[in-house]
């Protein structure tokens, strides 16, 4: 049963990750324009479930030496077919990279990428949120909070967006508290590519996040 099915699985999962790849490259290019940063916690989902089937499915045909005629019951042109077409992948999955980028790009999209959630002490103050236009946009009566995709601008306007000033420049808080958001967020953008990618470098989101709702009523 095992030689029956596995090389059925493994061409299948082949053909699905292929298909999946292709539909979320689409989805963020042509879709999804303004999205920035790591792709969605479900799209890494999606990409993972089939190279995870396909790479055990590969393990188990090494292993248990299954040819891929004993799967399509062919000795003739399918059977070529599937060998050829299952050692084109072999060469795509043995790249050590993937699994690593993939590890990756799910860390940075669990600490780092904003949710609805993520906004949630100001939601809960009155604020309205709304992910628009490469910003992060919350509002309430006349205050509009406008953050970058990539966490590197935060505006605030108090005049319902007849103009905007940076928050670390406006007149919330203290003069100290906004020193320390203003050297924070210097302190990212000066940092290392390589530090920011590991993620040792991370943008000030969190504080800034803490002193609007600090300030704001």
């Amino acid at each position: 049963m095992l030689r029956k099915w596995i090389g059925r699985i493994f061409i299948a999962s082949a053909i699905a990750l292929i298909l999946v790849a292709a539909s979320i490259a689409f989805y963020y290019n042509f879709i999804l324009k303004d999205h920035e940063g790591p792709m969605d916690l479900w799209a890494i989902i999606a990409l993972c479930v089939p190279f995870i089937i396909f790479v055990i499915s590969r393990v188990i045909i090494d292993v248990k030496k299954i040819k891929f005629s004993d799967s399509f019951n062919e000795k003739g042109v399918i059977s070529k077919i599937s060998n050829v077409f299952a050692n084109i992948f072999v060469v795509i999955a043995m790249i050590p990279l993937f699994p690593i980028i993939i590890v990756f790009t799910i860390i940075q999209t669990v600490t780092t990428t904003p949710s609805k959630k993520t906004f949630k002490k100001l939601i809960n103050k009155g604020f309205s949120y709304i992910h628009k236009d490469k910003k992060y946009i919350l509002k309430k009566e006349d205050i509009i909070i406008e953050i970058s995709n990539g966490l590197t601008d935060y505006f605030i306007s108090f005049d319902n967006g007849a103009s905007f000033v940076r928050v670390e420049e406006s007149n919330l808080g203290t003069s100290y508290d906004r020193d320390e958001l203003k050297y924070k967020l210097n302190d990212y953008l000066s940092a290392h590519p390589v530090d920011i990618q590991r993620g040792d470098a991370v943008p000030p989101f969190t504080e800034y996040i803490e002193f609007l709702n600090i300030n704001l009523k």
